[in-house]
This record gives C-alpha cells, sequence and structure tokens, in this order.
C-alpha cells in the first residue's frame, strides 16, 4: 500500500492488468483511514477512457480497450498487444491529506 506521512490515508495497489479489446475492466478502490467527510478522487494519469466515479470513501473505474489500444501492425500481421499504461488515482480527504495508488492497463487481442 502506498501510505501518507503520519498514518493518513491509504489506498490499496491497483495492479498490473490485461484487458481484452470489447472487455470492460472494472475496480473497486477503497481508501483505509483518513479524515470524515468529503473526499475528492483524481485520475491523475490513465488511458483515454479510464472513467472514474466516486462516493465518500471509494471509487469505481473502468475501462474498455479497444482496437485502437493495440499495437499497431502491419495488414498481415496478427494485432499485438498494447504498450502497458500507468494509472495513478489519487484520493484526497477533508482535512486535505491524500493517498496515490499505481497500476498499470495493457490492451490484449481478443482470445
Amino acid at each position: 500500500m502506498l501510505a501518507c506521512a503520519d498514518s493518513g490515508p491509504l489506498l490499496p495497489p491497483l495492479g498490473d492488468w490485461q484487458v481484452q479489446v470489447g472487455k470492460t475492466w472494472h475496480k473497486v478502490v477503497r481508501v483505509n483511514g483518513g479524515a470524515a467527510g468529503r473526499w475528492r478522487w483524481t485520475v491523475v494519469r490513465g488511458p483515454v477512457g479510464l472513467q472514474l466515479a466516486a462516493t465518500a470513501n471509494s471509487a469505481d473505474l473502468w475501462w474498455t480497450a479497444d482496437a485502437f489500444s493495440l499495437a499497431p501492425t502491419k495488414p498481415t500481421q496478427a494485432r499485438a498487444a498494447g504498450v502497458r499504461q500507468v494509472v495513478e488515482i489519487e484520493a484526497v480527504d477533508s482535512q486535505g491529506d491524500r493517498a496515490t495508488t499505481l497500476g498499470s492497463l495493457q490492451a490484449v487481442p481478443t482470445l
């Protein structure tokens, strides 16, 4: 887990994920600790189309891999996995304490 100094809020790591083209990846992230009240969630880095919907202490993330996310190839070659893209999410509590989490997403051809 990535932590703030002085035992502030914590977010679990997102992990590294491969997502098949046409499939939707979904992950719920819950913050541990931090002040009560409203939280501000932000996608700091991530692939185009990464969506975030947040509540007080959790956020839903989802991303659908499409053919444009795969590596470019010549017409006679099979499509290759896309570039692994870093995902960074930040959560800030009502007192300004922040927590971040990292992971990655990669589009892969449908099996």
